[in-house]
């Protein structure tokens, strides 16, 4: 029923940001891009950046608690937070092509994807760890609050790439 809730709520967010799009003059983002599978899809990337970010949050929560979990249940959060980051990833490779030969943009996307190659880096931590304890329970080590932390970074250095871009900022929860 909760993520019904929340479901329905993102949806409403992300139809009344179109809205605001269309009324600004048809939704293309931002001059010179289109909103296609083959282009650059800066929204949908801040979803799943989102999502992210919302899995890595259960996992500090539990670090910073120092409480064990059931492997199963950081190797599941762990699974989407790679997921998600992937998904962010590939269209960054597609703003990549589309940047060719602007430097302020690549830089952007560039610190983007460290700061998204860091969070895989904690999670590959996190797998070992698990690893350690089959079928067990595992307290959160400290690399559940870096990931957090550089999911957190890799949103804020993507706020700032749609600001250069002049892309309306939807705002997140």
């Amino acid at each position: 029923m909760k993520s019904g809730l929340i479901l329905s709520a993102a949806c409403l967010l992300f139809a009344s940001a179109g809205a605001e799009l269309a009324q600004a003059g048809g939704m293309v983002p931002f001059p010179g891009r289109t909103i296609t599978g083959n282009y650059y899809q800066p929204y949908a990337a801040r979803a799943h950046q989102q999502n992210a970010i919302n899995q890595s949050q259960v996992l500090q929560y539990y670090s910073q608690a120092h409480q064990a979990i059931p492997v199963e249940t950081a190797q599941t959060l762990v699974v989407e937070i790679k997921h998600h980051v992937t998904v962010v990833q590939a269209e960054l490779d597609k703003a990549a092509q589309e940047a060719k030969g602007v430097p302020e943009e690549m830089k952007l996307i560039s610190e983007i994807q460290t700061h998204q190659a860091n969070a895989l880096k904690e999670c590959g931590m996190l797998e070992s760890e698990c690893a350690k304890h089959p079928g067990g329970s595992v307290e959160m080590p400290e690399c559940c609050s870096r990931m957090h932390a550089e999911l957190n970074a890799a949103s804020a250095a993507h706020d700032k790439l749609l600001k250069y871009l002049k892309a309306p900022v939807v705002p997140t929860t």
